[in-house]
């Protein structure tokens, strides 16, 4: 397995993409989660991914309520639920950095254990499905 210390992500293993193991804040809670640069054979990690990891942290802040609201809206209307507990039902287990200059975090859901769900930023706009409409 390739590492390499990449100026903004740190230490970075290659396993299909860049990866390695950081903490995300997210809802008042932290969390450990994998971070994930996207690239084939080792290519290298792009000028705008590091730029969307270098400004993740200060995106969640400034539209964490936004983001949660969304997140709500899509757990009460695809899952049924009345008052979603988003802190109960999801669980963030990714935080992923595309090479199309989107980013998002996947969660892991009891709701939806085979599909997931993630929030994903692309042209800033968030939005919210299964993991697999953003991979």
């Amino acid at each position: 397995m390739k590492t390499i210390n990449d100026k903004v992500f740190g230490t970075m293993q290659y396993d299909s993409s860049w990866e390695k193991q950081d903490n995300l804040l997210l809802f008042s809670k932290t969390y450990s989660i994998q971070v994930v640069a996207r690239a084939y054979d080792e290519a290298p990690i792009t000028d705008t991914q590091r730029e969307n990891y270098a400004n993740y942290k200060a995106f969640l802040m400034q539209n964490e309520a936004e983001i949660k609201q969304k997140l709500q809206e899509y757990c009460k209307k695809t899952y049924e639920l009345e008052n979603p507990n988003l802190e109960e039902i999801l669980t963030p287990t990714t935080l992923y950095f595309d090479r199309d200059d989107s980013w998002g975090v996947l969660f892991d859901t009891d709701c939806d254990m085979e599909n997931g769900l993630a929030f994903f930023i692309i042209k800033g706009k968030i939005e919210i499905n299964i993991q697999d409409m953003f991979l």
